[in-house]
């Protein structure tokens, strides 16, 4: 899997390329968005940066693997980047 730094997932930060980081892993949720229960607004918050500690207490662990397709892991950050 690809090892992406925080410069290249704060470039995915708007409607149009949307990557959020949960547990170190970057998900492109693009075309998530107006499927998402809790709405686009709170995924755009998000949008290039890491979310872990306000996914955690909302989702079960797994949801994010069951749900997306695969094809939308973009990869793990880099450990020297995790501190986004």
């Amino acid at each position: 899997m690809k090892e992406l730094s925080a410069e290249e997932i704060k470039k995915h930060s708007n409607s149009s390329s949307c990557w959020i980081v949960i547990h170190k892993q970057a998900y492109d949720l693009t075309e998530f968005l107006p499927e998402h229960p809790g709405g686009q607004a709170i995924l755009l918050k998000y949008a290039g940066m890491d979310a872990s500690d306000v996914y955690d207490p909302i989702h079960p662990p797994g949801t994010i693997e069951e749900y997306l397709d695969k094809q939308h892991h973009k990869g793990r950050v880099k450990e020297t980047d995790l501190k986004m």
